[in-house]
């Protein structure tokens, strides 16, 4: 008997049409193809270069933006098939972590309307109940509830993700897409945040697609890796098995270009070449024209996603032919991260500081 996932994404696709001042033709395929699935409870890391199509499939999940063709299921319920009035009442479940704390609240809210906000628009813990819910969602995050009345601008980069993630937990979601919640944050701050969202995700039975270009972000807090690449997914495994053995050679270049701690460490061959273009994608696997690997199929046969029973899948012809994977740097293959290790354990379930000037 198998148990249906929290979330399941068939063949999801985003094309964008080109225009322009002369009424240019032609489409962007942003996405291309993309079928997942995440469980409940689970953290599924996205990964890849800038441009690669991350952002959107989070965006085209939640239906922020429409998809050109495929399949999008929440607990087995058509998402794709609701009209508006239903959809928004099916966002209490499916909520957005933004990536720039500063830019994503309003200014001119204070921090009990930011995080009352969602209650409000689905009528929840309505009147006096409003600032008892707030107060207990800035605590859970590690904010003092008192100040509920200061306005964003007098808090911290971090603070204010804290209170970002305040307002995403306010309806208590099922899903919550975080893109790229902690590269705009120092690394102390970091720290704090991954643990928060860990913490979180233990206590409420969350489940997150995780967006993120840190690698070692992804490895501390994903169950599962999926590796994307100009709109296609290369690789799908265990957190673990992405980390120890990848098998799609652009996987193996994002690791590689993880920066070693040691400074004596010889730097291993880095990938070379641009994201090519998504106007003018590269025939058969759009990976061939940087891949060391290639051959005359590569540039005329796209791969197929193929999964094995442990539930490593990878798109590549010749995953099973590419020499062996010489793994991370010693430093790197610790259970979690030296540049984050210290930090990690420093502020473990530490609250954050309270607000500037307390």
């Amino acid at each position: 008997m198998t148990t249906e996932p929290l979330l399941r994404v068939r063949d999801l696709c985003k094309h964008f049409p080109l225009g322009g001042f002369f009424g240019g033709r032609g489409r962007v395929a942003a996405v291309d193809g993309l079928s997942f699935d995440i469980a409940e409870g689970e953290t599924l890391g996205l990964v890849g270069e800038s441009g690669c199509g991350k952002s959107t499939t989070g965006r085209l999940i939640l239906r922020l933006i429409e998809p050109t063709a495929g399949e999008i299921a929440f607990r087995g319920r058509d998402l794709l098939g609701l009209d508006a009035s239903v959809m928004v009442s099916q966002r209490r479940n499916l909520q957005l972590i933004f990536q720039d704390p500063f830019s994503s609240l309003n200014p001119s809210m204070t921090v009990r309307e930011i995080i009352g906000e969602p209650l409000h628009v689905h009528h929840v813990d309505a009147g006096s109940g409003i600032d008892r819910r707030v107060a207990e969602l800035l605590e859970m995050v590690g904010l003092n509830a008192r100040h509920m009345g200061r306005y964003p601008h007098e808090f911290s980069g971090g603070q204010r993700q804290r209170i970002g993630i305040a307002r995403a937990l306010a309806l208590s979601p099922q899903f919550i897409v975080c893109d790229e919640p902690v590269s705009a944050l120092d690394v102390s701050v970091q720290a704090q945040i991954l643990n928060l969202l860990r913490r979180v995700q233990r206590e409420m039975g969350i489940s997150l697609l995780f967006i993120s270009h840190d690698l070692m972000a992804v490895r501390y807090v994903a169950h599962r890796v999926a590796v994307m690449y100009l709109g296609k997914l290369v690789e799908v495994a265990p957190t673990a098995a992405i980390f120890d053995q990848p098998r799609h050679p652009y996987s193996r270049a994002l690791l590689d270009a993880i920066p070693a701690p040691e400074v004596a460490t010889q730097r291993k061959a880095l990938l070379e070449g641009d994201l090519p273009s998504p106007i003018n994608p590269p025939t058969g696997c759009h990976f061939h024209p940087r891949c060391p690997f290639a051959t005359a199929r590569c540039a005329a046969e796209a791969p197929t996603l193929e999964d094995d029973p442990g539930g490593h899948a990878v798109a590549c012809h010749h995953w099973r032919d590419v020499p062996q994977w010489t793994g991370l740097s010693p430093a790197l293959t610790r259970p979690v991260e030296p540049r984050l290790a210290r930090l990690l354990e420093r502020f473990r379930e530490r609250p954050l500081a309270e607000a500037t000037g307390s």
